[in-house]
């Protein structure tokens, strides 16, 4: 008999997909930096695949909002857990991508000072510059983290539900290319409409949501005509400015958020569970923020010799890599997690 509460279920499933997702997603885009340097064909496979993954980090943020804000443990136990599950992996991986970037700095021929090292890691280039490109995300989790009790206690009424969806399609409308601000009011505005897939993901997760299978067809028909228009979007703006053009893959661009929340939909709604039918499935739902730290290690490694999205045709190298990837992740977290201390360091678990 299954007593997995069904809460627990379409999480599970979210979690994996946007996991596997956002693999994809990275393997995919460093070919749309290669548009006009490589055959529109193979081109634009990578761009469907990433139209297609796009979906995964804001998937990532309305789970964490579903998970954190129905909570009811106090402040310092919620700040005390994430901490050691968040914040202590997150430090251990950076450091270890900092390391990476210096030996390969001193492999090119640069010198390495020992107190630039460490300057570098606590202050301004190392951790706080993100030398490795996927962890931008931990910075604004974090950001959520801190602003969770707060969201939490402002959602507790119908109002203030409204005023903050009022304010989160503000946000989104003053981040459309057509609104030009200074450095500093872009990136708030750009994290005021992460909070809102963060709320967002909260305030679905609380309605009991029933879709008949015509409404669930008529959603995924929606999806597939916003994953195509954002990839034949994207060709088009490409061609205009004769070079990639990402504006219709950024995060708070409103195709993303309605093809998200859409996605965030369709799955949580879909009664199968996907993680516990298969004990690898299972692992890597477990072992997603390991995996979701550590697999860039293995992109960059793959990327320096030749194994990336277009070793061959990008319909078999992109999933071949991918799956090679998170294999490689997955094997690495478990390997980490046989020590009950370096599993702390590297998984937070």
């Amino acid at each position: 008999m299954n007593t997995t509460p069904e809460r627990e279920i379409w999480a599970d499933n979210i979690r994996l997909i946007a996991t596997i997702g956002v693999i994809l997603l990275h393997v995919s885009s460093t070919g749309l930096y290669e548009f006009r340097k490589t055959s529109a064909f193979d081109w634009m496979t990578a761009n469907l695949v990433d139209s297609i993954t796009r979906c995964c980090v804001p998937l990532f943020f309305m789970l964490s909002g579903a998970l954190l804000l129905s909570k009811t443990e106090n402040a310092f136990n919620f700040y005390r857990k994430r901490f050691s599950r968040v914040i202590i992996p997150f430090l251990f991986w950076s450091l270890i991508f900092n390391v990476a970037f210096t030996m390969l700095q001193y492999l090119k021929g640069h010198p390495i000072s020992i107190s630039v090292f460490f300057t570098d890691l606590l202050f301004y280039q190392g951790i706080f510059s993100q030398q490795a490109y996927h962890l931008w995300y931990i910075y604004v989790i974090l950001g959520l983290y801190i602003l969770t009790p707060l969201i939490k206690s402002f959602l507790k009424t119908k109002l203030n539900i409204y005023i903050f969806m009022g304010a989160w399609i503000i946000s989104i409308i003053l981040c459309l290319p057509e609104f030009q601000f200074n450095n500093a009011t872009t990136d708030l505005l750009k994290f005021l409409c992460y909070t809102g897939y963060f709320g967002l993901g909260h305030i679905i997760s609380q309605k009991k949501i029933i879709l008949q299978k015509k409404h669930k067809i008529t959603l995924l028909l929606i999806a597939i005509s916003l994953i195509l228009f954002t990839a034949l979007g994207t060709l088009t703006l490409s061609n205009q400015s004769n070079t990639f053009n990402d504006i219709l893959y950024d995060y708070y661009s409103p195709n993303i958020i309605l093809f998200s929340v859409i996605m965030f939909l369709l799955i949580k709604t879909c009664k199968k569970d996907f993680v516990r039918s298969n004990k690898i499935l299972n692992k890597i739902n477990h072992q997603s923020y390991g995996i979701y730290l550590s697999h860039v290690l293995f992109l960059s490694v793959f990327e320096r010799v030749g194994f990336d999205w277009n070793f061959i045709h990008p319909l078999i190298a992109i999933p071949l890599v991918s799956t090679t990837t998170l294999s490689m992740s997955l094997i690495l977290i478990s390997t980490l997690s046989l020590h009950p201390t370096i599993r702390k360091l590297s998984t937070g678990h």
